[in-house]
C-alpha cells in the first residue's frame, strides 16, 4: 500500500504572536463586514432622526441654592439650635427632602397660581402633564439602560442606581412615583384641594433636585414644554426653600430660648450650692489656700525646685573637684582647669616652662648634657614645673571648698522636704474631699455660663432670624431644548447601530465554518494546500465537429461549455498554477514510480470536483505526459455528460463486457489527452463491487503501463462508499473542498474516518472561490493575499 510522502516542517521560522494573529483577525473582520456595519449604522441613524421629528421639545431651566453654614455671620458658628453645629452631608441631603415636601410645593403652587396655568389647568392639564411626565420617564430609563450597558460592558454589575456624575437623591415614596396613590386617599377633599395635590405630583414627577457632588451647592431643575413655566417654577421652589427655612428656624430658635430660660435658673441654684460647700468645707477642717493651694503645697514645691537646684550644683562642684585632683597627681602639665587658664601665675610659669625647654632642646645637642648651661636650664623646667603644681593645689582647695559647702546645702534641703512630706501626709485625706467640692462647683459654674450665653444668642437670633441657604443662580427662560438631546440621540442611534452591526458581523463570522484559506486547511486537516481555484466564466461552446475514425465512431471530446478548458485556454493563470502544484506534488511524492495514479475526491457533490480532475487532466496532458481521465461517479457521471455526452460504451463496458480499453477512450484533440468515459445504461446499485472488482484493479494495472498519468474521477465521499472500494489501488487522493461552502468539521470528520484516503491524500485545493471576496478572508501568511502582485507572472491567453 502506498504511504503518504512525509512532509518535512521546517522549525527555524518562529511562529506568528497571539497578538499579531489578534490584530490580523480584527483586520479581517473590518474588510469583511464593514458593509453590515455601515448599514447597520445608517439605519440606526435614520431612527434617531425619526425619533427626533417626532419628539415634543422639553425646555430645563436650573438654579442653584448654596447651604454653607460657614458663609453666615454668627455669635458662635458652632452651635445653632436647630442643628446643633455645621451643616454635613446628611444635612446637605436632606435639604434636598426639603425641596420636595408638600409644604414648599403647596405654596410654589398658590404663588404662581399653577391651577390656572395652561399646562396643568383642568382642561390641559391631563394631556399635556402626561407627555412631560412621560418624555421624562422615557429619558431617565433610556440613560439608565445606556449606563447599565457600559456598566456591563466593562464588569461592572448593572443596577438601576442612577448615574454617578448627577448624585441623585433616593427615589420618592410610591406618593411620589404613583400620580393615582394620592387620589385614593382624598377622596373627601374639596375638588380644589384634589386639583392641587395632582398638580404637586406631576410637577415633583417633573422636578429633579440633586447635590452637586460633594459640594454643599444644590441643583433644582425642571422640565416642561413651556421654558417661561420652568424658570418661574425653579425660583418660585428656591425662593420658597429659603423662606420656609427663615420659619422653621424662627420656630426653633424660640422653642430653644424657652428652654434655656427654665435651665439658667436650676444651674444657677446649683452653682451657688456648690460654692457655698466648697467654703463650709474649708472653715470646718481649717484648710487655708491661696491662688487655689495651700499653704504646705506651696512650701513643698518651692523646697524641692531648691533641692533640684542644689544637687546640681553639688554634682558640678564635685565633677570640678575630682579633675583637678586627677591633674596634681598624675601630674600633667599639659592638661588643664577653667581657672587655671585665666590664672597670670600659672600663665607666666608655663611661658618659663616653654622657652627653658626649647632651649634646651637646641643647646644640649651642641653643648652636650654635662655643660652648665644645660643642666641649668634642666633645673629652670623643674622649678617651673613645681610652681606651677603648688598653684594648682591651691586652685583644689578652693574647689574642695565649694563642694563642701553645696553638699551640706542639699542635706540641709532634703531634711526639710522630709518634714514638710510628713506633715502633709495628713492632710491628703481632707483635701481630696476638697478637690471633689471644687470640681463639681466648678462644672455648675461653666454650665450656667454656658447656658447663659446660649440664651442671649437665642434671644438674638430670634428677633434677627437669618438662614444658612442662599441662592446663588437664578433661573432664567432657556433658549435651548433640553430633551430630546439632539447630540446624545444621534450618538446613542448611531453607537446601537453600529454595534448592532459589529454583532451581527461576528454573528456571521461565527456561522461562517466554511473554509476560506490555506492556513485554515493547514490547522484544521493538517494536510498540506495546493490553492484556491476561484470561479471562473462559464461560457457555452458551440459543438466541435465532428471527426470519425476508421470504425466510423466519434473519438473526439465535446465539452458543453469552457470551464472544462479554462486550463488550457489560461496556461498562465493562477488557476493553472493552482493545478500544476498538484502534479508537481504527485511527481515528488511518487518520483519512483513510472506512471501515477490520482484520485479527485470531495466531500459533497457540486463542488467542482469534476471540473478540476478535467482541467488537472488537460493541462498534465498538454504538457506531452501521456494522460487518462477515467470518470469512475458511476452513481453520476456528471464529467462524462459535461465533456462526452454522445459516447455511447464506457468503463462498465470496459470491466463487464471486455472491451479495449483503447476502443471505448476519448482524445481531446489539442492536448492529447485520453477520456474514458462512465458511461450507465441503467441505474446501479453495487457500484462499490464494481469498483472494487478485479477488473478495476486489472484496469489501472493497464494504465499504469499505457499511460504517464492516471486521473480518476470519483464519488464524493460522503454520500457513497465507493471511494473505499477503491482507496488501496489509488497512489494519491487530492482533496476538492469548496470555498466558503463545505462545513470544516464535516470534512475534519470524514478525513477521519476514511484513513486510507486521509494517509494517501497528498493535499487540499479550495474550488469556487469568489475572487471579489477572496482577499478579505486571507491573513498575512497566505500567498492569495499577494495576489494582486502577481500581475506580472499571471496573464491571460486566447486560444
Amino acid at each position: 500500500m502506498s504511504k503518504r510522502p512525509e512532509v518535512v516542517r521546517r522549525t527555524g521560522i518562529p511562529h506568528q504572536s497571539v497578538e499579531s494573529a489578534g490584530v490580523e483577525n480584527l483586520l479581517a473582520f473590518a474588510r469583511r463586514q464593514w458593509l453590515l456595519v455601515v448599514i447597520c449604522t445608517l439605519l440606526g441613524a435614520a431612527l434617531g432622526v425619526f425619533y427626533l421629528s417626532s419628539s415634543q421639545p422639553l425646555y430645563t431651566a436650573s438654579a442653584s441654592v448654596l447651604i454653607d453654614s460657614r458663609n453666615v455671620p454668627r455669635v458662635d458658628t458652632s452651635y445653632d439650635p436647630q442643628t446643633g453645629g455645621g451643616i454635613d452631608s446628611s444635612v446637605a441631603d436632606s435639604q434636598v427632602e426639603v425641596m420636595l415636601s408638600n409644604n414648599v410645593l403647596l405654596a410654589v403652587i398658590d404663588k404662581l397660581d399653577l391651577t390656572n396655568h395652561p399646562v396643568y389647568s383642568s382642561t390641559g392639564r391631563n394631556a399635556a402633564a402626561s407627555t412631560v411626565s412621560e418624555a421624562i420617564g422615557s429619558a431617565r430609563e433610556l440613560t439608565t439602560s445606556l449606563w447599565n450597558s457600559v456598566r456591563g460592558l466593562t464588569g461592572i454589575e448593572a443596577t438601576d442606581e442612577p448615574l454617578p456624575d448627577e448624585a441623585a437623591t433616593p427615589a420618592p415614596e410610591a406618593a411620589r412615583t404613583d400620580p393615582e396613590a394620592p387620589l385614593e386617599l382624598i377622596d373627601s377633599i374639596d375638588p380644589e384641594d384634589k386639583a392641587k395635590l395632582a398638580i404637586m405630583e406631576s410637577i415633583r414627577r417633573g422636578l429633579l433636585v440633586s447635590r452637586i457632588r460633594l459640594t454643599y451647592v444644590i441643583e433644582i431643575r425642571y422640565t416642561s414644554p413651556d421654558p417661561q413655566l420652568s424658570a418661574n417654577l425653579v425660583n418660585a421652589v428656591a425662593n420658597q426653600y429659603l423662606t420656609d427655612q427663615l420659619e422653621a428656624k424662627y420656630e426653633a430658635t424660640r422653642r430653644a430660648g424657652s428652654w434655656l430660660s427654665t435651665r439658667i435658673e436650676e444651674l444657677k441654684q446649683q452653682s451657688l450650692s456648690a460654692d457655698l460647700a466648697v467654703q463650709k468645707y474649708k472653715a470646718e477642717n481649717g484648710l487655708i489656700s491661696a491662688d487655689g493651694r495651700t499653704i504646705n503645697e506651696q512650701q513643698l514645691a518651692e523646697i524641692n525646685s531648691e533641692l533640684v537646684v542644689a544637687r546640681t550644683d553639688t554634682s558640678r562642684n564635685e565633677a570640678r573637684y575630682n579633675r583637678i585632683r586627677n591633674i596634681i597627681e598624675s601630674r600633667q602639665t599639659e592638661a588643664a582647669v577653667s581657672e587655671s587658664i585665666g590664672n597670670a601665675v600659672i600663665s607666666d610659669l608655663r611661658q618659663k616652662f616653654l622657652e627653658a625647654s626649647r632651649q634646651l632642646n637646641e643647646l644640649e645637642p651642641r653643648l652636650g648634657s654635662g655643660h652648665v648651661r644645660v643642666v641649668q636650664l634642666r633645673n629652670d623646667m623643674k622649678e617651673s614645673q613645681r610652681l606651677i603644681f603648688d598653684e594648682l593645689r591651691r586652685i583644689a582647695e578652693s574647689y574642695k571648698s565649694d563642694y563642701d559647702i553645696a553638699k551640706q546645702r542639699e542635706i540641709a534641703l532634703s531634711a526639710s522636704l522630709q518634714a514638710l512630706v510628713g506633715s502633709n501626709a495628713a492632710d491628703n485625706q481632707t483635701l481630696v474631699t476638697l478637690r471633689q467640692l471644687e470640681r463639681e462647683a466648678t462644672t455648675y459654674k461653666n454650665l450656667y455660663e454656658l447656658f447663659l450665653q446660649r440664651y442671649q444668642e437665642a434671644v438674638q437670633q430670634q428677633s434677627f432670624p437669618i438662614t444658612d441657604s442662599r441662592v446663588i443662580t437664578q433661573a432664567a427662560p432657556p433658549t435651548q431644548k433640553s430633551s430630546p438631546n439632539s447630540m446624545f440621540v444621534m450618538a446613542f442611534a448611531v453607537l446601537i447601530g453600529g454595534t448592532m452591526g459589529v454583532a451581527l458581523g461576528f454573528l456571521r463570522e461565527f456561522n461562517d465554518r466554511a473554509f476560506r484559506n490555506g492556513t485554515q486547511v493547514r490547522q484544521e486537516l493538517d494536510q498540506e494546500f495546493f490553492g484556491v481555484l476561484t470561479k471562473v466564466p462559464v461560457k457555452r461552446l458551440r459543438p466541435a465537429e465532428t471527426k470519425l475514425d476508421e470504425n466510423g465512431r466519434n473519438r473526439s471530446l465535446r465539452p458543453l461549455s469552457s470551464v472544462y478548458r479554462h486550463a488550457i485556454e489560461n496556461p498562465m493563470s493562477g488557476f493553472s498554477e493552482t493545478l500544476r502544484s498538484i502534479k508537481l506534488t504527485a511527481d515528488i511524492s511518487f518520483h519512483d514510480r513510472r506512471s501515477k495514479v490520482i484520485g479527485m475526491v470531495s466531500c459533497l457533490p457540486k463542488e467542482g470536483k469534476t471540473t478540476v480532475s478535467k482541467n488537472l487532466a488537460s493541462l498534465i496532458a498538454s504538457g506531452g505526459s501521456k494522460t487518462l481521465l477515467i470518470d469512475a461517479d458511476l452513481r453520476n457521471p456528471g464529467l462524462t455528460r459535461s465533456i462526452g455526452g454522445d459516447a455511447e460504451e464506457g468503463i462498465i463496458d470496459v470491466l463487464v463486457n471486455n472491451r479495449p480499453v483503447k476502443d471505448v477512450v476519448k482524445i481531446e484533440e489539442d492536448t492529447g489527452l485520453h477520456f474514458l468515459p462512465g458511461v450507465v445504461r441503467r441505474r446501479l446499485f453495487h457500484t462499490s463491487d464494481v469498483l472494487a472488482s478485479s477488473g478495476m484493479r486489472d484496469l489501472l494495472a493497464w494504465a499504469r503501463t499505457e499511460y504517464d498519468y492516471v486521473i480518476v474521477d470519483l464519488p464524493p465521499l460522503a454520500p457513497v462508499i465507493d471511494v473505499r472500494a477503491v482507496a488501496h489501488e489509488i497512489d494519491g487522493f487530492v482533496f476538492v473542498v469548496a470555498w466558503g461552502l463545505t462545513s470544516r468539521r464535516l470534512v475534519r470528520s470524514i478525513l477521519r474516518a476514511e484513513d486510507t484516503v486521509n494517509e494517501k491524500c497528498l493535499g487540499v485545493v479550495l474550488n469556487m472561490a469568489d475572487p471579489r471576496r477572496l482577499g478579505k478572508y486571507q491573513n498575512f501568511e497566505d500567498t492569495e493575499n499577494y495576489v494582486g502582485n502577481y500581475k506580472s507572472y499571471y496573464y491571460r491567453t486566447s486560444r
